[in-house]
């Protein structure tokens, strides 16, 4: 998921996408969302920009918003980050959704902003199927350009489960194809970014 997230956002300034989480896991930490929301705030300092306002959105779909309250340290999230709920039609118990913001309202004393997003009749499952026919012209119509070359990780299921026990991911070989493209020195950059900064 990171490679292709990398790879994906490759191409859009003013994005980064950040690797804290998985290396958290790879050290055997936990990748408490608490953790990734402070570590990113005090990234513009450490960048030598003291002076620079910073506001943070955490951004979640419905699904997520109705089990934010269990989420480690939730208090210490509500005052880092604004929550903004991602509401797709096709995908949303209203009425569960309804009750989880009145919770986060009267409870916890946040007031949700809530994005309202087109249905996407596109599933994961279709996704794997199609990337493990080896359709590459299918799978594009399906998935950004940028990550349609790694149609057989894909189609392998390794872009949404975990490495096995016992097997650390860092020795785990991504096909070539899947990391060699224009632009991928910028990708690259970013994986290393946290490391660079050290």
């Amino acid at each position: 998921r990171l490679t292709m997230a990398v790879r994906a956002f490759a191409d859009l300034d003013h994005v980064v996408v950040s690797d804290s989480e998985v290396e958290r896991g790879e050290q055997g930490e936990p990748g408490y969302m608490v953790d990734t929301l402070e570590e990113l705030l005090e990234l513009p300092a450490m960048l030598g920009y003291d002076d620079l306002t910073v506001t943070s959105s955490l951004i979640v779909g419905a699904d997520q918003a109705i089990t934010l309250p269990t989420w480690h340290r939730f208090d210490r999230i509500t005052e880092l980050a604004d929550v903004v709920v991602v509401r797709r039609p096709d995908a949303t118990d209203d009425g569960h959704l309804d009750e989880a913001l009145q919770l986060l309202r009267s409870e916890w004393g946040i007031a949700p902003r809530v994005v309202d997003m087109p249905s996407v009749p596109i599933s994961s499952t279709r996704v794997r199927e199609v990337a493990a026919s080896g359709d590459r012209t299918a799978l594009a119509e399906l998935v950004p350009f940028a990550i349609a070359g790694c149609a057989a990780w894909i189609g392998r299921g390794q872009g949404s489960r975990r490495s096995p026990p016992g097997r650390d991911r860092r020795n785990q070989q991504s096909p070539a194809h899947c990391l060699a493209r224009r632009g991928s020195d910028r990708g690259q950059e970013r994986l290393s970014h946290r490391g660079a900064r050290r």
